[in-house]
């Protein structure tokens, strides 16, 4: 029943309140007929507890008496929630379903099945139900000291309400259903959804790079290159971010380990390693691209006039890289006749070049003098890639000039090893060079200039010479800061911002981030696993700070149990299959507490594993083991046979050279200690057992002779005792 003091909305613009915090919260998510979700009901609010009631066809909304402290997970995070369960149970099917429900709240594609979502904000609850939900009457039934209205949403006012919030998804695990979403929906920094999945991020940087028209016909970039390519690009830009590279030193000062590269390393591709990279299905291009190699940078390697001096070569290497681009790509943009004409031109007035540090801007000039001309006679019209082309051409004259006008030694330290190899062996493929992390501005420069250049062949390999772990680290951390549109950290003037841009609503700054992470432990090592939960409620607060934040919102899955001693249990929600209903459920059992929890406990109740936490091949031999003790026991027992010597001293030796080793390898010191004294006592039950057939088996006359030894031997100690007192 609802108490008379509840005012229910329908529709109507929200009241405003004095002196409220207006944060926007995901408190509770119904799904009905999706994948293995069957009337599932997800509470992602630790104050309330909700419920959809089938029967009556209402909400029942009320209070709850747990409460995390303030601020529990930092400044502007106002809850984090772990999903569990065992494999299959639906982990990724429900993070997918909130982006499907959301997406839908903001025009797009319809949700399968049936949903619900629930939000608050200040007083206010609202409620978005999804285009398939069968339009029965739904009541509400409030009773909270803290929300005094609910308003049900159509589709106009989600987006005036939700506008405000970024919804960020995360996932290391390749997913088709993140692929396939990448097809339709444009998940950039500037839509509601932010999609970092691998599986979008596969299909979207190569259309996100500022070269994405080169990138056509049988030599278009492939998307794994385009990926980490722009991998690569997101962590620089991070990294040499002058504040955020403060934030990181800072949060490691605090004892967190944060990877804080202090230096790049920079690999610089050679002609031979740029021909097996970049080898051309177009043999005109790879005509033409030998040309430019072989006559124009014939004197490339270094001789005598720059083998004392690695900062010449490299300027001019990084200057011949340059027009090799601007020679292919130009080639990706002519017709068969074109490349022909071109072709020719090379060959004939290049081979004559004398190339040294200074002529690069002239032989450029002269290429694309000559390139404007074949373009200019053809009388087809000009493809959209010329055009583009185009427009880059002040993109080489300016690296050109900014690399021939700078000392580059004051900023790239050349390895001297790298250096010496490439000297005595020019075919080396590569030279290693790095730059410090604190150099930033002029390096942020540079890498500007060079993505323009490199259309698309990139010439430049980067790492950092990180582990693998801290390398995904560092990757999620580029992640979250690449969301915003400008390097707003560098700006003095502070100004944070979050945008949503809709087609016809123009831009709305966000006041909310719902962060979802699927698979969150998925290529950590365990001990980075301990430490994600800190990293991330420590990092998230500095990179979304409360003045362009309000409020941050964080739900993840994991397997880890380790990362889920991090967590308390009103913050979990466990998954598993009802056998009964052939669907998952969200378990409403009394679970062990999982806040600071043993790790053991956590593995068989929160993750269902009722089998133990022992991996399954030590299990079956551990099995194994006792079965094979059990059947000697129980032979040995059964009184009703006899046993034969031969029988005897095989259960003996099948305890000593194949039961006892297995027991040894045992870790778990109880278990290996029960083991080994179970087989030391059959081998002595043996023995005795050996013992008894033994007189069973001797004359009269053998055990008199056997008695009259053991009294000789028994007097003999009788004597000794005597002559001892």
């Amino acid at each position: 029943m609802i108490n008379p003091f509840i005012k229910i909305v329908y529709g109507n613009p929200y009241p405003t309140f004095a002196n409220e915090r207006n944060i926007m919260q995901l408190i509770y998510l119904y799904i009905d007929g999706y994948c293995s979700f069957h009337e599932a009901e997800f509470n992602f609010s630790q104050d309330l507890k909700l419920h959809y009631n089938t029967e009556t066809f209402t909400f029942e909304i009320s209070d709850t008496h747990s409460r995390l402290p303030e601020q529990f997970w930092g400044k502007n995070i106002s809850n984090l929630s772990v999903v569990v369960g065992n494999n299959g149970t639906g982990k990724t099917s429900l993070m997918q379903y909130i982006i499907d429900i959301f997406l839908e709240a903001h025009g797009g594609r319809s949700a399968s099945g049936q949903g619900i979502l629930l939000f608050a904000e200040r007083k206010m609850l609202y409620g978005y139900f999804s285009h398939s939900w069968q339009k029965q009457q739904i009541g509400i039934a409030l009773e909270s000291r803290q929300y005094k209205f609910v308003q049900l949403l159509n589709l106009p006012e989600v987006r005036s309400i939700l506008g405000k919030t970024k919804m960020i998804y995360l996932s290391n695990a390749l997913s088709m259903r993140d692929s396939l979403r990448g097809q339709w929906y444009n998940g950039n920094r500037f839509a509601p959804l932010y999609d970092c999945s691998l599986g979008y991020l596969l299909l979207s940087d190569i259309e996100k790079d500022i070269n994405q028209n080169l990138r056509q016909g049988p030599m278009g970039g492939s998307e794994t290159e385009g990926y980490f390519l722009y991998e690569q690009y997101k962590q620089i830009k991070f990294v040499f971010d002058k504040k955020q590279h403060q934030i990181c030193k800072n949060i490691k000062a605090d004892k967190y380990p944060v990877p804080v590269p202090e230096r790049l390393y920079i690999d610089l591709l050679m002609e031979n390693q740029l021909q097996t990279v970049l080898n051309d299905i177009d043999n005109d291009i790879s005509r033409i691209s030998y040309s430019i190699d072989r006559n124009t940078f014939q004197d490339i390697y270094p001789d005598a006039e720059y083998e004392d001096d690695p900062y010449i070569f490299l300027k001019m290497q990084l200057s011949r890289c340059a027009i090799w681009c601007a020679v292919r790509s130009a080639a990706r943009c002519m017709d068969r006749q074109e490349k022909t004409a071109f072709a020719a031109y090379l060959y004939k007035e290049t081979k004559n070049y004398k190339v040294n540090e200074k002529s690069y801007i002239g032989i450029f000039a002269n290429l694309w003098k000559n390139l404007t001309q074949i373009k200019g006679s053809n009388n087809k019209n000009e493809s959209g890639n010329w055009e583009t082309l185009r427009e880059c051409y002040r993109y080489y004259i300016e690296f050109l000039n900014y690399i021939n006008s700078e000392k580059l030694e004051k900023h790239f330290h050349i390895d001297e090893e790298s250096w010496n190899t490439l000297k005595q062996h020019p075919e080396r493929k590569v030279l290693t060079f790095t730059i410090d992390t604190e150099d930033t501005d002029w390096f942020m420069e540079f890498i500007y200039k060079y993505r323009y250049i490199c259309n698309p062949d990139y010439f430049l390999d980067f790492r950092w010479g990180l582990s693998s772990g801290e390398n995904s680290l560092l990757s999620l951390f580029a992640s979250f800061y690449y969301l915003f549109d400008a390097d707003f950290t560098n700006e003095k003037n502070g100004d944070y911002k979050i945008i949503n841009s809709f087609e016809q609503h123009g831009e709305v700054q966000c006041d909310s981030v719902i962060l979802l992470i699927d698979e969150a432990d998925l290529t950590y090592h365990p001990e980075w696993q301990r430490v994600f939960i800190a990293l991330l409620t420590e990092f998230l607060p500095r990179v979304y700070p409360p003045k362009c934040c309000k409020n941050i919102q964080v739900i993840l899955s994991t397997h880890s149990p380790i990362l889920l001693s991090d967590v308390p249990q009103q913050s979990v929600l466990y998954l598993k299959k009802d056998p009964e209903k052939h669907c998952t459920i969200v378990s409403d059992k009394v679970h062990t507490g999982t806040f600071g929890q043993n790790i053991h406990l956590l593995f068989k109740d929160s993750f269902f594993m009722e089998n133990g936490t022992i991996g399954l091949f030590a299990r079956k031999k551990i099995d194994k083991l006792v079965s094979n003790i059990k059947e000697i026991e129980k032979k040995l027992d059964d009184e009703d046979n006899k046993h034969s010597a031969t029988e005897i001293k095989s259960w003996k030796d099948k305890l000593e050279y194949e039961c006892r080793p297995y027991a040894e390898l045992i870790a778990e010191p109880i278990m290996q200690r029960k083991v080994l004294l179970w087989i030391n006592a059959l081998q002595q039950k043996l023995s005795q057992s050996e013992q008894k057939n033994q007189l069973q088996r001797m004359s009269e006359k053998e055990i008199l002779r056997a008695l009259n030894k053991l009294q000789t031997e028994l007097n003999r100690r009788k004597h000794d005792q005597n002559f001892d007192l």
